[in-house]
């Protein structure tokens, strides 16, 4: 449940809701400075609304390269990104990251099988 607020388009546009929703993952912390907590939520609210948009758009063709080029694109920039490198320690659970792989491994099977799909936001 605490993962799939990230779908919810409330979430993802209220900061302190976005924030709050952060924390009780453990991605951001108290201890975070202003800059670093600034780089992980711009950082974490992309990624949501890249990876979210198949439950935003309710049809999705996963037969777009454009898609997938898009994930792998904002993957490799912040593999790079020396200012999210520096932030320690890691961030996030264990479940939370076994999601984003789940995801990440599904979507690349609908793309290779050029799936078109119908999805909705799971009610919490």
């Amino acid at each position: 449940r605490l993962y799939f607020r990230f779908l919810d388009p409330q979430v993802l546009s209220d900061e302190p809701t976005f924030a709050q929703a952060l924390a009780d993952l453990g991605v951001i912390s108290d201890a975070d400075s202003a800059t670093e907590r600034s780089l992980i939520i711009e950082s974490a609210r992309r990624g949501s609304l890249l990876l979210g948009r198949p439950f935003a758009e309710g049809t999705f063709d996963f037969g777009d390269p454009a898609y997938l080029q898009s994930i792998y694109e904002m993957g490799e920039e912040q593999r790079q990104r020396k200012d999210l490198k520096d932030i320690r320690p890691a961030r996030g659970s264990a479940d939370s990251i076994y999601l984003n792989r789940a995801y990440f491994g599904v979507y690349s099977l609908m793309g290779m099988l050029q799936a078109k799909i119908r999805a909705e936001r799971p009610t919490l």
